[in-house]
């Protein structure tokens, strides 16, 4: 099951409002390499092992806007090697991808997305390579747009998803559903509109797991010079056999530009179950989502919240970003699984030269399992890094980073790393 909020906000832009102009192809890749130190490369609590840990990277991201084909992708893989294999030498792949076939204000679209995202296997397990894996789910909808005038437009799409894990599979269902979307333009910047979904998903490795969702939602979207925001409530439902599990379902997303700064917000209330999780959102802190617990599968109630303020002018050299996000997790069967994560993140840019800058950034993550023995989790991280501007597509980078991560209630690991990067963009 994904997250409904994109849905209203695409029907947003279909109708004409705050539509984006028809571009020509914006492509951008870049490779990387880097090779770091760290003096505690298991990150365990005794005995720490010395070792050096080479990483390669290429990233890609292409957009383009044609009369019957949009699209705009981003991918990051990487290949990092652990000299005394403190772990398994692995190859990781995230990002995303979006395609639109058709006119873009035309009757008809198929839409083809994809998102790739690093997940823990285990949320109370230390964030290390053996605890990764990846999660891809890909969704084909196609959609109808009927406009009824022209102020209004209805949009009828079907939906067929998958969610496929990389080491999980217990956890890959795929969703089969359709939405129905009313909306109503109150002027050339906002409109509101009224939404149903209905989708049936199945756990594909589980026999006979199945179960219904429901939404119903009434939305508000709006864009104005320095502000844009969505507000979408409604109700939402699973019923499995007989048994229903539902309650109040919200999304807030905001942006608004104070003039040297921008601030972001968002909040959710749903449900979704512990193989879809949080879709394709992303963790504020940069790490792995920790994204829904497993014991078997199980929906719960999702609560989050973030918030961000960027200082992109706080002086003539530098910039100020501030990150924060709480996330409850409350399951319906396995309460054993009730979790809650806050991340807080913020960073600060200097420019010295023409060429060079230096930042230091610092990331927390607090985890907290109300239910298990197992009790709470806290892990902190300080990172310094100087940049330097070879030329027009090469920099280099040196970097030092202190770790303290909590393994038990009662133990906790530091690592100390130090690494040197050269990356190349074009």
């Amino acid at each position: 099951m994904q997250r409904k909020l994109p849905t209203l906000v695409t029907a947003f832009i279909t109708t004409g409002i705050c539509a984006p102009q028809v571009q020509a192809l914006d492509l951008n890749w870049g490779a990387s390499l880097n090779s770091d130190f760290s003096d505690n490369g298991r990150r365990v609590a005794v005995n720490p092992e010395s070792e050096r840990q080479d990483n390669i990277g290429l990233n890609i991201a292409a957009s383009d806007q044609m009369k019957y084909v949009q699209y705009d992708l981003g991918y990051n893989w990487s290949y990092t090697n652990f000299s005394k294999d403190s772990q398994e030498d692995r190859s990781l792949l995230d990002g995303d991808a979006s395609v639109t076939l058709g006119k873009r204000l035309g009757l008809f679209q198929v839409v083809i997305d994809h998102s790739r995202r690093k997940s823990l296997i285990d949320p109370a397990q230390q964030n290390l390579f053996a605890n990764l894996e990846e999660r891809d789910i890909t969704t084909v909808s196609p959609r109808l747009n009927l406009p009824l005038s022209r102020i209004d437009i209805v949009t009828l799409s079907a939906q067929k998803s998958q969610v496929s894990y990389a080491e999980s599979s217990l956890r890959n269902s795929q969703t089969t559903g359709a939405d129905i979307v009313y909306r109503h333009n109150l002027s050339a910047v906002d409109s509101v509109s009224v939404s149903f979904s209905n989708q049936d998903i199945e756990y594909t490795e589980i026999e006979n797991y199945t179960y219904n969702y429901q939404l119903l939602a009434f939305g508000y979207q709006a864009q104005l010079r320095n502000l844009s925001y969505s507000l979408s409530a409604g109700y939402n439902e699973v019923e499995q056999n007989g048994d229903k599990f539902g309650g109040v379902n919200y999304q807030v997303e905001l942006e608004y530009d104070l003039t040297g700064a921008v601030f972001t917000a968002s909040a959710a209330r749903e449900i979704t179950d512990n193989s879809s999780g949080s879709g394709a959102a992303i963790n504020i802190s940069g790490d792995a989502l920790a994204d829904g617990r497993f014991d078997g599968p199980d929906q719960y109630l999702r609560e989050f919240a973030s918030a961000s303020l960027a200082f992109e002018r706080l002086c003539t050299r530098c910039t100020l970003d501030f990150g924060f996000s709480i996330e409850n997790e409350t399951y319906r069967n396995f309460s054993v699984n009730d979790t809650r994560e806050i991340n807080i993140n913020s960073s600060f840019d200097y420019r010295l030269t023409t060429r060079s800058t230096s930042s230091i950034s610092y990331v927390r993550r607090n985890q907290e399992f109300i239910n298990d023995s197992i009790g709470s989790r806290a892990s902190a991280e300080v990172r310094v890094i100087y940049r330097y501007q070879v030329n027009d597509n090469v920099n280099a980078s040196f970097a030092l980073s202190n770790l303290e991560q909590d393994i038990t209630d009662n133990t906790s690991a530091t690592e100390n790393r130090i690494g040197l990067g050269i990356d190349y963009r074009y």
